[in-house]
This record gives C-alpha cells, sequence and structure tokens, in this order.
C-alpha cells in the first residue's frame, strides 16, 4: 500500500460549490476575464488507460487572449478543506498525483467573448498505484496590447479544473470519526451552551488511499427523548483525501431550546460502510435565567417596601383614629 504523507489533502471537492481556490490571484468558476468548465472531473480508471476530458474556456475580457495550461498538484492548508495549488510542484511526495499523466496542452488563442473547447489527454500509467490521484489544470490569459509593438500584458488571474482520479486495484477505503463536538457563539469547544442555534463540528480521517465522499445526519432528541431535529452533514458534498483530516461544521437552527440533548452522528461512506458516534450537550439560557431571577428580587424588593409603607400608612391611620 502507498505511504501516506501528502500533508493536509483535503477535500476542496464540492463540485457545484468550489470557491476561488489557488494561489492569488487565482480565480475558479467564474474569475477575473475568464470562465470555465468543468470545475471538477472525478473518473474511474485502470491502469494503462488512456482517455480524453473536454475542457471549455470562455473568454470574458474586451480583447483577444491566449490561454496557457500548466498542471500541478495540490494539497490542502487546514482541516476545513481550504485547497492550495503547489505552483512550484515541490512537494516531495508524489504518491497522489498525477501531474506527469496529463499530455502537453498548446497554448490557445481565444477571441472576445469566445468559448473554446480544449481537449486534455491523460495516460494512467500501466505501473500506477491503486488509489486516488490528484491534480489540476491552470489556465493564464495573456492579452495583446493594441500598440504597435509585440509586447503581451499579463490579466493577472488564472483559472483551473481540478482532477480525481481512482485507479482500481488494491484500494483501501477507511473513514474514521476524529471528533464531534459542539461550540459555543465564541467558537470554543464545550457541551455547555447558553442558547441554539447549536453549532456541531464533526471531523474525518481518511486513513485510506483513495478520496471519500461522507453522507449523513445528525439527529438531536431532548432528555424524553423526542426528536427535536435533524442536520445534514456534508450538505455540499466534499471529499475527504487519503492521508488527511477534514472538518465540516453543520448547524441546528433551533432557538429556543433548554436542558440536556443527545446528538448522534451517522455516516455512511464508500458504498455502504457506516461511522457511529454519539454525544451529550446541555443548553442552559443562564443569561434569561439571570435577568428572570433579578427580576424576581427586584420584584420582591418593591413588594416588600411596598407592604412595609402599607403597614406604616394603616398604623398612622389606626393612631388617628384613637385621637
Amino acid at each position: 500500500m502507498k505511504r501516506i504523507t501528502f500533508g493536509a489533502l483535503t477535500g476542496l471537492l464540492a463540485a457545484a460549490t468550489i470557491l476561488p481556490i489557488f494561489a492569488s490571484p487565482v480565480y475558479a468558476g467564474t474569475g477575473k476575464g475568464m470562465e470555465i468548465s468543468p470545475l471538477t472531473v472525478d473518473e474511474v480508471r485502470s491502469p494503462g488507460e488512456s482517455f480524453q476530458k473536454i475542457i471549455t474556456l470562455r473568454n470574458l475580457t474586451t480583447s483577444d487572449v491566449t490561454a496557457t495550461a500548466a498542471i500541478h498538484n495540490f494539497t490542502s492548508s487546514d482541516d476545513t478543506g481550504t485547497p492550495q495549488i503547489d505552483l512550484k510542484d515541490t512537494e516531495a511526495d508524489t504518491s497522489f498525483s498525477m501531474r506527469d499523466w496529463v499530455q502537453d496542452i498548446p497554448d490557445v488563442h481565444i477571441k472576445k467573448g469566445e468559448a473554446v473547447k480544449i481537449p486534455v489527454s491523460i495516460t494512467v500509467p500501466l505501473n500506477a498505484e491503486a488509489g486516488g490521484h490528484y491534480g489540476a489544470i491552470l489556465f493564464t490569459l495573456t492579452a495583446d496590447t493594441d500598440g504597435s509593438n509585440n509586447t503581451q500584458v499579463a490579466l493577472g488571474a488564472s483559472i483551473g479544473t481540478l482532477f480525481l482520479i481512482r485507479v482500481t486495484g488494491n484500494i483501501v477505503e477507511k473513514l474514521s470519526i476524529d471528533g464531534f463536538y459542539t461550540l459555543n457563539a465564541k467558537g470554543d469547544r464545550t457541551p455547555m451552551l447558553d442558547s441554539g442555534p447549536i453549532n456541531f463540528v464533526v471531523r474525518l480521517k481518511n486513513s485510506g488511499s483513495v478520496h471519500e465522499k461522507p453522507e449523513g445526519n445528525i439527529t438531536v432528541t431532548d432528555m424524553f427523548g423526542r426528536k427535536v431535529g435533524t442536520v445534514v452533514v456534508n450538505d455540499k458534498s466534499g471529499n475527504v483525501l487519503p492521508g488527511s483530516i477534514r472538518r465540516y461544521d453543520q448547524q441546528l437552527t433551533n432557538k429556543s431550546l433548554f436542558g440536556v440533548y443527545t446528538a448522534n452522528l451517522t455516516l455512511v461512506y464508500a458504498n455502504g460502510q457506516k461511522l457511529n458516534r454519539t454525544m451529550h450537550f446541555v443548553v442552559i439560557p443562564w443569561q434569561l435565567i439571570v435577568m428572570v431571577v433579578l427580576g424576581l428580587l427586584i420584584g420582591l424588593y418593591l413588594l416588600r417596601g411596598w407592604l412595609r409603607h402599607y403597614r406604616a400608612s394603616i398604623i398612622k391611620q389606626v393612631r388617628q383614629s384613637r385621637k
């Protein structure tokens, strides 16, 4: 089995929801001057197999441009899945790389407003290790100036498509729950909360050799076993890449909560493998309780003062009646 040391390769892989992901200034989806499709390519291939994918680039600038392609590895900077392209290709461990599998892509001239289809040819080596292999194809635009010289001006942005290739063979699929807990309004980890909404954190560790896309729910019940609500986990379909820990932040939107609650986490991945974890948290709106107690104390103090005043007035009236 391959040695998993490729850093925190976490899932930037929500295909329909990828944010600006690359080193500054780089964009995905619609960027500065260009638009790309698809954002993500996820393929299952065999060793020795060749295939081709089509990437569509649209020129959104007001001049003709030239698109130059580059193939890079990518990693993740933290457990939230924030991606980072290895623009210098300095990553020592290439176990998960597919950078060398892509044939050279020639520069493409694109007229203003035009969309062009760019074929990308990929060959999986015969000796490719089974499991996940990852890469990003970035396109950078340059525009001809309207002056008399031939100088080109960089538009200062790149845009890219992410490639996830699952190579068939002896694949290890192993996810585990690294953490399941709640956060307070300050973002601190604690089971003692003072109000809703309830912010859950689910941390998953991938010890396998291929990316996984877990799906599941958090079911919350009160101290009497009554269902309070259900939270979908990984609602943006993010992947957990091998050798990484991915954090999913989910929220139960209920605000009116009080007492002890149980949260049951149930996840499914890899065509049926299940993960389960149970935790308890307490919601005590102490600020409201303090205000109520203070209100009662103030009420009792005012009532006591009124009773004293009332008693004094009665005594005064009795004394005056005796005169």
